[in-house]
């Protein structure tokens, strides 16, 4: 009788541990796993912010191209203002509460960027259109022009900050993926704390200012392209 009782408890007891180290288990895969697509969603981000980085830089330099045309009187500026689209995927999946907050602030900022640029297209079609169809005067056009250079002025000078922001997040998500890419984060992956602060000051002066550089060379690489598009219609023609 004790003997089957022995067995009973015992049967009980190990499948009771059988469950708990089960469940212990999946609740560590979890974790793993969530911890992953926090990192998978970092290097997403960067590679977003390296995109949105060279179209606001592009344009910037649009928006002084159309500047200089509205100097030369009825002059038509042909240069139109880029939009993107955002990947909602990559908030969702970070985990650490003040990428997040970043990554919110920053897509607003991008909506607004996009809503801009397109109301700015809009009117110079417009305007164009209307000059080349000859429904409006050159004085007309130049007093509707007037009016859309206040508006670009001020896209302009909030792309300027809009960048600097840009260079910011990329670097808080460079610092944050070099953490948690050390094999020691990978090896206890389970038990990082993702909103655990890591980003200090000097750090981040630090990769900004390699950020800032990256963007100066991918400007250079841009005109020198577009330089040599121009030489190349040139001789053709």
């Amino acid at each position: 009788m004790n003997d089957l009782k022995i067995a009973i408890i015992g049967g009980l007891v190990g499948s009771v541990f059988t469950f708990a180290v089960t469940r212990f288990s999946d609740f560590l895969n979890r974790i793993r796993e969530r911890n992953a697509r926090h990192y998978t969603a970092l290097v997403r981000l960067e590679h977003a912010l390296t995109e949105y980085g060279g179209v606001i830089d592009d344009n910037r330099q649009s928006i002084e191209t159309i500047l200089i045309a509205f100097s030369n009187k009825g002059a038509l500026p042909l240069n139109r203002l880029a939009t993107v689209s955002t990947d909602k995927s990559i908030q969702y999946d970070l985990h650490n509460l003040e990428l997040i907050n970043d990554v919110f602030s920053f897509e607003n900022d991008l909506r607004r960027m996009n809503d801009d640029s397109t109301n700015i297209n809009f009117h110079l079609n417009s305007f164009q259109n209307a000059v080349l169809n000859k429904t409006v005067s050159i004085e007309e056009y130049e007093a509707l022009v007037s009016n859309l250079k206040e508006g670009i002025g001020m896209l302009r000078a909030f792309l300027i900050e809009f960048l600097d922001n840009i260079v910011e997040l990329t670097a808080k998500a460079r610092i944050r993926m070099a953490h948690d890419a050390t094999w020691t984060t990978k090896l206890l992956r389970w038990s990082v704390d993702l909103n655990k602060k890591i980003i200090t000051e000097g750090q981040l002066r630090k990769i900004k200012i390699k950020v800032l550089g990256e963007i100066e060379e991918n400007r250079k690489k841009s005109l020198e392209r577009k330089r040599k598009i121009h030489e190349t219609f040139a001789d053709n023609d």
